[in-house]
């Protein structure tokens, strides 16, 4: 539970800044499931967009990256390397698996 807290937290303090990474959050990858055979589960975040974001919603393109940027956000915080998302995109939010990989 408290890993959730910690991502919620963090996805708040970063509200403002989603456009572009940090250095740590940039090394973070985005991967499918089939990708993590080998890599330690260390966590799960949702990550939602604002609702006054209209101009994004207009593209799914952008609203899924931005959503990567808040699921690596929400990996660097839980110290994963790798995030796997584990649900679609509906209303501005989606489920992330967060994994560490650096050992395979």
């Amino acid at each position: 539970m408290s890993r959730y807290i910690i991502a919620l937290v963090t996805l708040l303090l970063s509200a403002c800044g989603w456009v572009a990474g940090t250095p740590p959050e940039q090394a973070v990858r985005v991967l499918g499931a089939a990708d993590v055979g080998q890599c330690r589960l260390v966590g799960h975040a949702t990550v939602a967009l604002v609702d006054k974001l209209d101009t994004l919603r207009s593209d799914p393109a952008q609203v899924q990256q931005a959503l990567n940027l808040l699921a690596r956000r929400s990996a660097v915080t839980l110290g994963g390397d790798a995030v796997v998302p584990s649900g679609a995109v509906a209303a501005g939010r989606q489920a992330f698996d967060i994994y560490d990989c650096s050992a395979r």
